[in-house]
């Protein structure tokens, strides 16, 4: 599988056009059902997020597969400066588990930790999973996600999910949690089964959260970002890869924790 890395922020507002709108009719539109032209654009390639790169995935014969956005901006949460970064992968069903995206997000995220070391901000690595997919890629290459698979996620962990989705305009619910109910996928049923059987314990969390995920329940999630993570994202990553090149398995972690879902109506996609 091929890809084609764009810098959104230096493209002209008709270059933005027209490639949000191949996107969309190739990919976009095949998989998440609930978003419209205009919301695509204004959520992904109409950003004014100073970093803001696409990548678009196509199969050996040119046909454009798949994207992965990657997006940061700055927010103030609980009274800090937070340098934020917001990330977004669609990939047709028939092409899933054949590309290679996790090195595009993880690289991406570390150019933005380090312009935010530069500027004396923190790192946060904020998205909404809307598939067991999503979390699942995230959380087995993270040193610290909020929920964890791995223990009881902390209160301080659950505030701050809660603050950093406030900070883009999701609503809470009253009992504390959230419902996402701006994005519909479209998922095979085989895909479906597939993620009832799978025997990582992200993949049960997920699951457990959010049993109505395939009507647009969605899961909000926070990845802190120090050092120390990045190092061991990319150990994670390097490790997994060497393990599959020799046929065996990663072990993975029991337990699981509360939470935190959120609701992120079509209004508040373009913030």
């Amino acid at each position: 599988m091929k890809s084609i890395v764009y810098d959104v922020t230096t493209m002209s507002d008709d270059d933005r056009r027209t490639r949000a709108h191949e996107v969309w009719c190739s990919v976009n539109r095949r998989v998440f059902t609930s978003v419209s032209p205009d919301e695509f654009f204004d959520y992904f390639i109409g950003s004014d997020a100073p970093h803001n790169k696409l990548q678009t995935l196509h199969s050996s014969d040119g046909v454009m597969c798949g994207y992965v956005s990657v997006r940061a901006v700055t927010k103030r949460v609980d009274g800090r400066s937070y340098g934020i970064v917001r990330a977004a992968t669609c990939i047709l069903p028939a092409y899933r588990g054949k590309s290679r995206t996790t090195k595009f997000i993880f690289g991406e995220i570390a150019r933005c930790y380090l312009s935010n070391i530069l500027r004396g901000r923190r790192t946060l690595f904020f998205f909404t999973a809307n598939s067991p997919a999503t979390f699942y890629a995230v959380a087995r290459y993270a040193r610290r996600i909020y929920p964890t698979h791995r223990k009881q996620t902390s209160s301080r962990g659950t505030k701050l999910v809660r603050a950093v989705g406030q900070a883009f305009g999701l609503m809470v619910d009253a009992d504390g949690t959230t419902t996402y109910d701006g994005v519909v996928m479209h998922e095979e049923a085989r895909d479906t089964e597939g993620w009832e059987r799978h025997p990582h314990p992200a993949v049960k969390l997920y699951l457990d959260s959010c049993p109505r995920y395939l009507s647009g329940q969605s899961l909000a999630v926070v990845v802190p970002l120090a050092l120390p993570d990045i190092v061991m994202s990319f150990a994670l990553i390097a490790y997994d890869r060497l393990l599959k090149a020799l046929g065996r398995r990663r072990s993975t972690y029991r337990g699981a924790s509360s939470p935190l879902l959120v609701r992120e109506n079509a209004a508040t996609l373009a913030r």
